[in-house]
């Protein structure tokens, strides 16, 4: 039966780990998770980053100079980071979920696990 004590959905993965954070990235492919096809152009995440930073003309400072850096050298350090710490998980579906699952009635939760554990005794084989 379905519960509100628990979370309802739990990310699989808490993000994208980076070379540096623990695990590589190979885990991920090796438990399905891949990034992209695998057919598009190499250096995709540089371009993006590249063109976000310009189209906010977004710029670090040189910490010695006080000078701001180009847009390639931010991109470039924005990039650099990205692949060694990695990307935190935002969990942009499952937070509001849980909170539109807390305020559903307690009555089509039970109707909804009623239905589920139905299904899941026609559609299961018995050995």
């Amino acid at each position: 039966m379905l519960s509100r004590s628990r979370p309802v959905s739990q990310s699989r993965y808490g993000g994208v780990k980076g070379k540096s954070s623990g695990n590589s990235l190979s885990t991920f492919k090796e438990g399905g998770f891949r990034f992209g096809t695998g057919t598009g152009k190499k250096g995709g995440l540089t371009e993006g980053i590249n063109q976000w930073v310009k189209d906010r003309r977004f710029q670090f400072k040189d910490r010695e100079t006080g000078r701001f850096l180009s847009y390639e050298q931010t991109a470039f350090i924005i990039t650099r980071s990205i692949y060694q710490k990695g990307i935190e998980a935002s969990r942009f579906f499952s937070k509001p979920f849980e909170v539109g699952f807390e305020r559903l009635p307690e009555e089509l939760i039970q109707a909804y696990a009623l239905d589920v554990e139905k299904l899941l005794k026609e559609t299961t084989f018995k050995k």
